[in-house]
């Protein structure tokens, strides 16, 4: 059955009184925790038209949960999202706004933008899969909670953030340039395109990816190559201290 007709179904049976029907059959205490739920599917309903634009279908989950066949964009400057999602077969953007956690994201979702978010400190409770993530230019400590694989992975411009640790571990491509980190420990150990360059902090490459088709860290402040992959097609280590150095000893 697809998603569509099961819309379709618990539409109708939304419409079916069923208070009325099972009235001398239920026992009041049932009653009750059945009309409470019913309040609660009405209120999730208002937020979704409220707080959100939704391009696709969406089904309100015997938990509560939402689940959405489609497209969801977060329309509200609130601190959370009111709505819990449990799914989200296309994107789920809630960047450039107020958030200050991912508490009600979609656990599983194709692509994921919470960027630009200046309250959201950590990405705990956020999705657990995802094939695209972004995360960049919020006000991240901490890389604990993103997904564990993910094809891109993009927390560029996060400020505060000091470490890749806690963060994806298989990633095709990934971007980390514009932070503060202080070593490349926690970054997946092959990828197509790694790119840390504009960390003025970093001075090592230890830790880092060992296998990567393209890798950028120019701009640094790396003081040898120690930690450079072993296998690479492209590196870019330009304005570098030791960029410099091996320049000026002929060895470029």
């Amino acid at each position: 059955m697809s998603k569509k007709d099961k819309f379709l179904i618990r539409e109708a049976l939304e419409e079916i009184d069923l208070d009325a029907i099972s009235k001398e059959y239920e026992n009041p205490e049932k009653m009750k925790k059945r009309f409470i739920k019913k309040e609660k599917r009405g209120k999730i309903e208002a937020l979704l038209k409220s707080d959100f634009i939704i391009k696709g279908e969406y089904t309100i989950n015997d938990d509560l949960t939402v689940s959405v066949d489609g497209d969801v964009y977060w329309n509200s400057n609130k601190p959370k999202l009111s709505v819990t999602f449990s799914e989200v077969t296309g994107k789920f953007d809630c960047s450039s706004s107020n958030l200050e956690s991912l508490e009600g994201a979609p656990k599983k979702v194709k692509e994921f933008d919470c960027g630009y978010n200046k309250n959201l400190t950590s990405l705990e409770e956020g999705p657990e899969e995802a094939m695209y993530y972004d995360c960049s230019g919020c006000n991240l400590l901490s890389l604990k909670g993103a997904p564990k694989k993910v094809k891109v992975f993009n927390c560029t411009r996060n400020e505060n953030l000091t470490s890749l640790e806690g963060g994806p571990v298989e990633v095709e491509k990934y971007y980390c340039y514009k932070c503060n980190l202080l070593s490349l420990k926690g970054a997946p150990k092959k990828v197509n395109f790694f790119s840390c360059d504009n960390n003025e902090n970093l001075t090592s490459l230890e830790g880092g990816p060992e296998e990567a088709e393209k890798y950028h860290c120019y701009d640094c402040n790396l003081l040898s190559l120690k930690g450079a992959p072993k296998k690479v097609k492209e590196f870019d280590f330009s304005d570098n201290p030791i960029h410099d150095k091996l320049k000026k000893e002929g060895k470029l």
